[in-house]
C-alpha cells in the first residue's frame, strides 16, 4: 500500500521519496494509513470485499475520527486515504477531512462518483485533496453497470469524473481488471486520456474479508495476465516488481482503520491488532503483536519464499496468502500464478520455456479458520467457510 505514495511523482522526485520510505519503515512510523469511515455504500458491487452483515454496525463518531487523527498525527504519519463503503454516504465527511487538514495530513479520497454533484465538487475543491479516486470498470455502461448492480451508475461516476476535473482536483480513474471487461481497458484508456485522468489498472481481485472467494471467479485469465505484462501501455517499465518483493510494508509503515474501530496492519491483512474504542492508536501501533511480529519479519520466516525459483518475479501479498490460502507466512498462490506468467515472460525474451506449470486454484470448497504463527499470537477472530470459485 505504501507505494502507493510514490504514484504521480516525477522520476527526479522519485529517489528522495524511496529514501523516505525506507525512513518510515526503519523508524516505524505509519507513513500511509488507509481510513474506513464506512462500510456502507449505496452499490453492491460484485467484487467487494466487505459482507453485508458488516454495513450494519456502530461507526465510530465524528469525535472518535477526530482523536484517531490527533493520534496519527502524534505518530508523524503523512498520507491519509479516507475510502468506504462510500465516504459521501458520512454527512460529517467533510468535517473529518477539515480536521485532517488543520493537522497537516496529505489526503486521498476514495469514492465510486455516483453520489458527485457540482456544488460536492465545489466542497471537494476547497478540501484540497491530494487527488480523487473513482472506480471505473468498464468503457461502456453495461459492463460497468454490471459490477455495480446499479443502473445509470457509470453515467453518473463519469459525470463526476468530469465535474472534478473541471474544478482543477488531481482525478484517477481505476479499473480492476476482470474477465469479462478485460477488452476495454484500451478504450478505457483512451478515454480517460481525452478526459486529462489518470488510470490505473490491476489485475488483483481479493477474497473477501470474511474468506469468501466467489468473487475470484472475476480474475482475469492467465492468457490475460500475460497479455499486460507484455502491454507497455500498462507495463512501461517492465514486468518485474521492485525487490525486496515478498515482505511488504504492512505494519511497518502501514495500518488501517475500521469503521468499527478495529486496526489492521493493513486493509489487506485483516489480522486485528486492537481496537481504538478500547486503547488509543499510539498503543495498538507500537505494541500490539502483530504490529511487532511484522516489523521482525526476514525473508526465512517466510515457509515456501526463501527455496522458492520464482523469487525474482513474485509479487507476494500477506493478506491474499491468509485469504485465500490460510497463512500470512506462506505461499500466495494467486502470487505464484502470476509470478509464474512473469517467468515465462522473461524466458520467452530469452527464447527459452518455462518448465514450471501455471498455478491454479484448487475447485473443492475448504472450511477453515485462519491463524498466524506457532505461537498462537495472530489468530483472526473470524471463522469463514471458503468456497472455490468453478
Amino acid at each position: 500500500m505504501t507505494q502507493s505514495a510514490l504514484e504521480g511523482m516525477s522520476d527526479n522526485l522519485q529517489p528522495i521519496l524511496t529514501k523516505v520510505l525506507s525512513h518510515t519503515i526503519e523508524k516505524h512510523i505509519p507513513f500511509n494509513v488507509i481510513l474506513e469511515l464506512t462500510y456502507r455504500c449505496n452499490l453492491r458491487c460484485k467484487h467487494c470485499y466487505i459482507p453485508e452483515p458488516s454495513r450494519h454496525q456502530r461507526e465510530l463518531t465524528t469525535e472518535e475520527w477526530y482523536q484517531v487523527l490527533d493520534d496519527l498525527a502524534d505518530l508523524k504519519g503523512f498520507y491519509i486515504t479516507y475510502t468506504g463503503g462510500e465516504i459521501f454516504l458520512r454527512p460529517d465527511f467533510f468535517k473529518i477531512a477539515a480536521y485532517g487538514k488543520t493537522l497537516g495530513f496529505a489526503q486521498k479520497f476514495f469514492t465510486n462518483g455516483t453520489l458527485l454533484t457540482p456544488l460536492l465538487c465545489d466542497r471537494i475543491a476547497d478540501a484540497k485533496p491530494v487527488s480523487v479516486e473513482i472506480s471505473i470498470y468498464g468503457v461502456t455502461q453495461e459492463t460497468h453497470d454490471f459490477v455495480t448492480k446499479a443502473k445509470g451508475s457509470h453515467r453518473k461516476s463519469m459525470e463526476g469524473i468530469r465535474w472534478l476535473v473541471e474544478r482543477g482536483i488531481r482525478t484517477k480513474a481505476k479499473m480492476p481488471l476482470m474477465y469479462h471487461s478485460f477488452d476495454e481497458f484500451k478504450d478505457l484508456l483512451a478515454e480517460c486520456e481525452s478526459l486529462g485522468v489518470e488510470l490505473s489498472m490491476d489485475h488483483s481481485i481479493a477474497p473477501m474479508d470474511d474468506g469468501t472467494t466467489d468473487v475470484l471467479g472475476l480474475r482475469i485469465t492467465n492468457e490475460q495476465l500475460h497479455q499486460i505484462f507484455t502491454d507497455k501501455t500498462i507495463m512501461p517499465k517492465g514486468d518485474l516488481p521492485s525487490a525486496p518483493a515478498q515482505i511488504c510494508e504492512a505494519g511497518r509503515n502501514t495500518a488501517s482503520v475500521s469503521p468499527l474501530g478495529d486496526v489492521y496492519p493493513c486493509l489487506q491483512l485483516p489480522i486485528k491488532a486492537g481496537n481504538v474504542r478500547e486503547k488509543r492508536l499510539q498503543e495498538i501501533w507500537n505494541e500490539a503483536d502483530i504490529m511487532r511480529e511484522l516489523r521482525g519479519l526476514q525473508m526465512h520466516d517466510l515457509k515456501q519464499c526463501p527455496t522458492c525459483s520464482l523469487q525474482a518475479y513474485c509479487n507476494r501479498c500477506a493478506g491474499m496468502a491468509l485469504l485465500e490460502d490460510g497463512d500470512y507466512l506462506g505461499c500466495s498462490s494467486r502470487a505464484r500464478q502470476v509470478a509464474t506468467i512473469r517467468q515465462q515472460i522473461a524466458l520467452e525474451k530469452q527464447g527459452k520455456r518455462s518448465d514450471v506449470p501455471l498455478a491454479s486454484f484448487p475447485t473443492s470448497p475448504i472450511s477453515r479458520r485462519a491463524t498466524g504463527n506457532s505461537a498462537g499470537l495472530l489468530q483472526i477472530n473470524r471463522p469463514w467457510t471458503m468456497n472455490k470459485p468453478t
